[in-house]
């Protein structure tokens, strides 16, 4: 797939990469050049305080988050289903 920077520097990420990366409007992204000229775009991580609930030790994101659509809650499932049909 191809894209155009315009003159403002912005570039289109074409939607089937937008869907299959999981981004969505607001994601923030790190930009890195290798040795070899190669671009490489990843979401950025979010930052995370570990904290004990309980008996359970759990990971909260350290900023407000919008809740989840139900259509990534689904994805996700469906993601780790794959992952262990594949395994077994």
């Amino acid at each position: 797939m191809a894209s155009l920077i315009d003159a403002a520097g912005r570039v289109v990420i074409p939607k089937a990469i937008r869907t299959a990366a999981r981004l969505e409007p607001g994601t923030r992204l790190q930009f890195r050049v290798t040795s070899a000229g190669v671009l490489e775009i990843e979401p950025e991580p979010l930052e995370n305080a570990i904290q004990k609930e309980g008996r359970l030790t759990v990971a909260q994101p350290r900023e407000s988050l919008p809740a989840l659509k139900q259509a990534q809650v689904n994805g996700t499932l469906a993601d780790l289903r794959a992952d262990t049909a594949n395994r077994g």
